[in-house]
């Protein structure tokens, strides 16, 4: 399986678990990660960016 992949979509498009991951994040959270696409490669790093941005929400 591959582990690292060019950008969020070639991710979401080939793994099924960040796929899975990735549809239940709040909208908002959606959105930043796409906007931030070229910076996630692999479900760990979907998973650290989704954990910072919420900690940053509740952090306001």
């Amino acid at each position: 399986m591959k582990e690292h992949y060019s950008d969020l979509h070639e991710l979401l498009r080939c793994s099924s678990a960040a796929d899975g991951f990735f549809v239940k994040l709040p909208k908002k959270v959606q959105q930043s990660a796409m906007e931030h696409m070229t910076d996630i490669h692999s479900t760990g790093e979907l998973r650290s960016f989704a954990d910072r941005w919420e900690k940053e929400l509740h952090s306001k």
